[in-house]
């Protein structure tokens, strides 16, 4: 994953991976059919790349849950708390792209 690219909030439920937010903020409207009065730069926030999100526990490899991801419960399923940087790796994003959403 290239040291240049940085993990950007959007909204409230979606994250893109770009290497700046200018980059970000043109790629998400282009994406999503927004405006400029949809989605302007102030609407976005960076986040660390040791932000977590939550993968469902059996689309976890053997391999991955030896790393010691955080495993757990949430409703009705075990999730595992993977980091953004091995997000990146698993999913081969190639940024500008959708990097979680709360709406999958």
């Amino acid at each position: 994953m290239s040291n240049r690219i940085k993990l950007f909030r959007m909204n409230d439920y979606d994250w893109v991976a770009a290497e700046s937010a200018e980059l970000a903020n043109e790629w998400y409207k282009r994406e999503c059919g927004l405006d400029d009065s949809e989605q302007t730069l102030d609407m976005i926030t960076e986040e660390p790349l040791t932000r977590t999100f939550l993968i469902p526990h059996d689309e976890i490899s053997e391999e991955e849950l030896k790393m010691g991801f955080e495993i757990i419960t949430y409703g009705n399923g075990k999730f595992a708390r993977v980091p953004f940087s091995h997000m990146m790796e698993r999913e081969k994003m190639k940024p500008p792209c959708l990097a979680g959403s709360t709406e999958w």
